[in-house]
């Protein structure tokens, strides 16, 4: 009998505080589950307010679907135990035009820009 043939798993790793990963699998929604973990979501999650970096956009980690607003863009941690990228009633494959390989960020969110009062 032959040895079973074994295949890498992309694994995601912490860079300066942040995790980087990658898309691993579109499933037939259009989602894109990744490497980063849910234990991993929850640690960075638990320092403050995070969220994902992928196709040059920046996303929002959400709890559920429902905290997206219609054809919103977002991340959560799915039923795999893994992050995932998601559009509300949607394809986030077609949207970001992203397929497994690609890389995926979560990260603290930027802090918002503040201006400046000006003088009067």
């Amino acid at each position: 009998m032959r040895d079973p043939v074994r295949l890498r798993w992309p694994e995601s790793r912490e860079v300066a505080g942040a995790v980087r990963g990658e898309v691993i699998h579109v499933d037939r929604f259009g989602n894109l589950i990744t490497s980063i973990e849910a234990a991993q979501v929850a640690r960075h999650a638990a320092a403050g307010p995070v969220g994902v970096r992928i196709a040059g956009r920046f996303l929002p980690l959400v709890r559920t679907y429902g905290d997206l607003p219609a054809a919103g863009l977002g991340a959560l941690v799915g039923s795999r135990n893994r992050l995932e990228i998601v559009v509300r009633d949607g394809s986030a494959a077609d949207r970001l035009q992203a397929r497994p390989g690609a890389p995926v960020v979560l990260r603290s969110r930027p802090a918002a820009r503040r201006t400046r009062a000006r003088p009067t």
